[in-house]
C-alpha cells in the first residue's frame, strides 16, 4: 500500500529492516549449525568429561556471542556493503572448514570404532 500511496520512505526502512534481518538471521543459521557439529565432536571426543566441561552457562555465553555478531554483521551489511561482503566471505568459509573438519574427524572416530568392534567379534 506504501508504493500505492507513493509513501516512499516506508518503503526504504521496509528494505533495509530486510537487509539487516536477513543478513543476521542467515548468519545465526550456519553459526548454530557449526556450532552443533562442534558440540557433537566435542561430546564424542569427551566422553564422560563433556558434561563438567560444557555447561549450561557456556552455552548461554556463547549463543549470546552468536547473537550479538550476526546483528553486527546485519548492521554492517546496512552500513557498508563492501565489509558486509568481506565478512560474510570469511565467516561462510571458516563456518565451511569448520564443518567439514568436525564432520570428518567424527565421521573418522566413529568408522575407527566400528571396525576394533568388528575384529574384535
Amino acid at each position: 500500500m506504501s508504493v500505492v500511496y507513493e509513501h516512499w520512505s516506508f518503503c526504504r526502512y521496509a528494505r533495509d529492516a530486510t537487509v539487516i534481518s536477513s543478513h543476521a538471521l542467515c548468519s545465526v543459521s550456519l553459526l548454530t549449525l557449526t556450532a552443533i557439529s562442534v558440540d557433537r565432536l566435542l561430546a564424542l571426543l569427551l566422553g564422560l568429561r563433556y558434561k563438567k566441561i560444557v555447561t549450561l552457562r557456556c552455552t548461554y555465553i556463547i549463543l549470546a556471542i552468536v547473537w550479538a555478531l550476526c546483528l553486527v554483521a546485519g548492521i554492517c551489511s546496512y552500513l557498508n556493503f563492501r565489509i558486509a561482503i568481506w565478512c560474510s566471505f570469511v565467516g561462510i568459509s571458516s563456518c565451511l572448514v569448520i564443518l567439514v573438519a568436525s564432520y570428518t574427524k567424527i565421521f573418522g572416530a566413529l568408522s575407527q570404532t566400528t571396525n576394533r568392534r568388528k575384529t574384535v567379534v
